[in-house]
């Protein structure tokens, strides 16, 4: 059995509070919304809310409907075709999830807590992946309830005008960034084998890695950034970008990056309501890989490999290769408001800075999910472990590893070993990016 990050005790508590969640982005839509395609490349709400009971049917009660295991079955059904399946209604699929999760309850002592975890974690998740849809609907704004409860006690309010530590924290981390250098040596990635922890196929097994000397930068790329380069002509100067590259630029036509306005002379974005003004000392978010790539060329740097990306988040640099790791960039401990932007408290990302320093570069967990240069493969020794298909299948195919999490991540499975993919063209998803360099 693979090591489990956390112990699922209360694994009721958990699940509930997980679905509170869930039901909470979604709960005031109308059939029309929830059964609507907006892209391709994302599925019909009512899809991914089927899915997620299926899920935990399927590895906490069993397999007991063909139909809809077929339906709900991600490889069976790509997410190009999930808006033309026959979907239950809204009501149908709220009825399913309420009757998977009372089966589940009467078996609570018979719950594995490995495969509990596994449930908790895969429908959070999907919280993520919902709201990259929620985020594309023209009629969507988050629940009242939901964002008020994040302005006054997250990391929204950790940024207003009264705190004054976290405005000249802020205003600190957005100004140029500083060059954090690493030396060369042998460095321990992935997880390990600790008791009571949750981890991942893909992370495993602990290995060590013997990076060159090499520097990162101390925050993430700023939408101001980002917005000079545009205005610039970063996306008419083809010399900064890859083949592949100047391929996608071509067939998207993009200009900026998705969710952009800019109309004489000031940007917003779109998105959950009214669009908002670009906050020039956030992180730039819904760049793709191509996009994070060309902008690195254009200013003399490279994204950082995934094992850079780490070894920054995990290490203190004072100490040097082999020192002790940190399992958060805000150290071992839990995550609570303040420490960084995760859990959907703040609908957005916000100014650089403003979460609590932890001698880590700034702003390395929440915010955006940060590209990096390496593709999505398999660690030696790499098994997988009991849901097979969670990670071999996209291992080698393409996909670009991401790390960090965003502001729409749920802080129980930010860690800094945790492995994010996606394709290189892939925008919708919350990503920005941090730039390397060598030493």
């Amino acid at each position: 059995m693979p090591p489990v990050r956390s112990r699922v005790d209360g694994v009721l508590a958990v699940m509930g509070e997980t679905r509170e969640r869930t039901l909470a982005l979604v709960r005031d839509m109308t059939e029309e919304q929830l059964s609507r395609v907006v892209t391709p490349l994302l599925s019909p709400l009512i899809w991914d809310l089927g899915h997620i009971a299926n899920f935990e049917q399927r590895w906490l009660l069993g397999s007991d409907d063909a139909e809809l295991d077929a339906m709900f079955n991600p490889f069976k059904q790509p997410r190009a075709v999930r808006g033309k399946l026959p979907l239950p209604t809204r009501d149908e699929c709220f009825a399913y999830m309420t009757a998977v999760r009372d089966r589940v309850a009467a078996l609570e002592s018979a719950i594995d807590p490995y495969r509990a975890e596994l449930v908790i974690q895969h429908e959070q998740q999907h919280n993520e992946t919902m709201l990259q849809m929620l985020r594309m609907m023209d009629d969507y704004a988050p629940p009242k309830g939901l964002w008020q409860v994040a302005g006054e006690t997250g990391v929204m309010g950790a940024a207003s005008e009264t705190d004054q530590f976290a405005t000249e924290t802020a205003v600190a981390a957005a100004a140029s960034p500083e060059w954090i250098e690493y030396p060369a040596g042998g460095y321990l990635i992935g997880a390990t084998a600790e008791p009571g922890a949750f981890a991942y196929d893909n992370e495993q097994s602990a290995h060590t890695v013997m990076p060159a000397a090499f520097a990162i930068a101390s925050r993430p790329v700023l939408n101001r950034e980002y917005r000079q380069w545009v205005e610039g002509g970063g996306y008419r100067n083809l010399s900064d970008w890859s083949p592949a590259g100047r391929e996608w630029l071509k067939s998207e036509g993009a200009t900026a990056p998705l969710h952009w306005l800019i109309e004489g002379g000031q940007a917003f974005e779109r998105g959950f309501g009214e669009p908002r003004p670009l906050l020039d000392d956030a992180p730039v978010i819904h760049v793709s890989w191509f996009e994070a790539d060309a902008f690195a060329r254009a200013h003399g740097a490279r994204l950082p490999s995934e094992f850079e990306w780490e070894v920054a988040a995990s290490y203190d640099p004072a100490t040097g290769p082999g020192a002790a790791r940190r399992r958060h960039p805000w150290g071992d401990g839990q995550w609570r408001s303040g420490l960084a932007n995760l859990d959907q408290r703040a609908f957005g990302t916000v100014p650089v800075g403003v979460c609590a320093p932890t001698g880590a570069p700034s702003d390395m967990a929440g915010q955006v999910w940060e590209w990096t240069s390496s593709e999505f493969a398999a660690y030696p020794g790499f098994s997988p472990f009991c849901y097979e298909q969670y990670s071999a299948p996209f291992f080698d195919q393409g996909y670009r590893v991401l790390r960090g999490g965003s502001w729409a991540t749920r802080a129980r499975s930010v860690d800094n070993r945790f492995r994010n993919w996606d394709l290189p063209q892939r925008r919708q998803i919350f990503s920005g990016l941090r730039l390397a360099r060598d030493a």
